[in-house]
């Protein structure tokens, strides 16, 4: 991996338990921290669900290691965000490779 392949701006933004006046849980996210990125699009499919079809995309973001990245983080990317699916560690925690979902509109 050479740092001339992140071409692409990135947030990334943490899950924030909290809860409202009435002590409901609510699930809010809050911006992390902007970081370059590398993504590779994989390709996508299509749910069948109750109301209709769903499209979804899946897409690889590489970025550099950062251990407070977990699964309940978003990566937002034009204005879209991305729920996380896999981390992987990769060259001695130099890299981190991440696999995510986008679901679309319905069809």
């Amino acid at each position: 991996m050479n740092v001339n392949d992140l071409q692409y701006y990135v947030e990334l933004w943490k899950y924030d338990p909290s809860t409202n006046a009435g002590g409901t849980p609510t699930e809010n996210f809050l911006l992390y921290r902007k970081v370059y990125a590398r993504m590779q699009l994989l390709g996508g499919s299509t749910e069948e669900t109750e109301i209709g079809k769903l499209p979804n995309t899946n897409v690889t973001w590489t970025v550099r290691y950062d251990p407070t990245i977990d699964y309940r983080c978003q990566i937002k990317y034009n204005s879209k965000f991305y729920e996380i699916t896999h981390i992987e560690i990769i060259d001695r925690k130099a890299w981190m490779k991440i696999q995510s979902r986008i679901y679309n509109e319905l069809i």
